[in-house]
């Protein structure tokens, strides 16, 4: 599965798709009632594109697996980066409290980060540089760079929406 650089593009060339994506095993699929169809995947592992084989009836292609370096037991830099993403998780609204919960439960480095990654609302180019992240801690760091951002989103629409109200009620 990889992304499609441009989501307008009906018919999609090879040069229309990113080069990294991510290896899935299909788990069902739903035709919608608007025609389309949904397919659920269970990611496996990283891969990238070497060459494309075929378009019709879909895409093949030969791929290489990209395996994550895992940052050292114990390091440091990887745990300031969880509990920062805890501590913007827990004050955005938009961010469900049994994501904390969840972070706080799973024990692999690896697993933290892939489910704040499948979980949260991203737009598909942060998405894609997460993917492309060429190790663990370099996808930690991009995800709190994009959860920061997005914490002062938050931060700057409370704050119009607090001078609104309060403009309104003078």
């Amino acid at each position: 599965a990889v992304l499609q650089k441009e989501s307008d593009v009906e018919q999609p060339a090879p040069d229309d798709m990113y080069r990294i994506g991510t290896a899935a095993r299909i788990l069902k699929t739903l035709d919608m009632p608007n025609g389309n169809l949904t397919v659920i995947l269970h990611g496996l592992e990283k891969i990238e594109i070497n060459e494309y084989l075929s378009s019709e009836p879909y895409f093949t292609a030969t791929v290489t697996p990209l395996k994550d370096t895992t940052p050292a037991s114990g390091n440091v830099e990887f745990e300031a980066l969880k509990d920062g993403a805890l501590n913007i998780i827990s004050v955005s609204p938009n961010i469900p409290k049994e994501a904390s919960f969840a972070i706080k439960n799973i024990d692999s480095k690896r697993g933290i980060i892939n489910f704040i990654c499948s979980n949260l609302d991203f737009e598909d180019a942060d998405r894609q540089r997460l993917l492309e992240a060429p190790g663990l801690l370099a996808r930690a760091r991009r995800l709190l760079e994009i959860l920061v951002r997005e914490q002062q989103l938050v931060e700057l629409k409370n704050k119009i929406q607090s001078k609104v109200k309060q403009d309104i009620d003078q």
